[in-house]
């Protein structure tokens, strides 16, 4: 059996699925998949500064999770990747 790649939907660049984060939207809220099994459609970034640190476009976000224009609560979105940006940083 082969390995699950997916698209970093920042860089654009294919990865195994285990390697990247799955990102879902909850509520309005983008958020981190951490075991990748919540319900709806998800979207793959690399767990890395460089990528982490320019998922902040909203209207990318809405193109992937395929979403109307102003559903993504912009402010959330800023917040998650500040969580996410403070979690890489001390993993490394």
């Amino acid at each position: 059996m082969g390995v699950s790649e997916r698209t970093c939907l920042i860089c654009r660049s294919k990865a195994s699925k285990a390697s990247l984060l799955r990102m879902v939207l909850c509520e309005g809220v983008l958020v981190w998949d951490e075991g990748q099994r919540l319900p709806g459609r998800g979207a793959y970034v690399h767990p890395d500064i460089g990528c982490i640190s320019r998922m902040g476009q909203a209207a990318r976000w809405e193109r992937a999770l395929r979403i109307s224009q102003g559903i993504l609560n912009i402010e959330q979105l800023r917040l998650t990747v500040v969580r996410l940006m403070d979690r890489v940083t001390k993993q490394q």
